[in-house]
């Protein structure tokens, strides 16, 4: 919308500085204790659930999910649509893309963590 490539890296950086990681984390019980399934790189591949944790997140994983708490943080009286809250982990449908499935778990895990997050 008319920006210029240096007005839009210099957004990224801006979001990136104003959503810490550590806003963007979930399963920490699983993602640090040594005896957790997802702990250490190899934990990553464990489940799907494990690509969320901080060790793990990708680039794209990590800009999608700053992505969704911008928008959850700038939402004020709006609700979310799109993905429903709660479902359960395993039933999360092989029909989505992955980046949707590990936006559906994150956005559930959120909502169990604060019930602001589950509308």
């Amino acid at each position: 919308h008319g920006q210029t490539r240096e007005m839009s890296f210099r957004d990224k950086q801006t979001r990136e500085m104003e959503i810490s990681e550590r806003e963007l984390r979930v399963y920490a019980e699983d993602c640090v204790n040594e005896s957790a399934v997802c702990y250490g790189k190899d934990g990553c591949k464990n489940q799907l659930k494990c690509q969320l944790c901080g060790h793990c997140l990708t680039y794209e994983v990590k800009s999608a999910l700053r992505c969704a708490y911008d928008e959850h943080v700038s939402r004020r009286n709006m609700r979310r649509i799109l993905p429903t809250t709660v479902h359960k982990t395993k039933h999360v449908a092989m029909k989505y893309s992955k980046i949707d499935r590990l936006l559906i778990l994150w956005f559930d895990e959120k909502c169990r963590q604060d019930k602001a997050w589950c509308s």
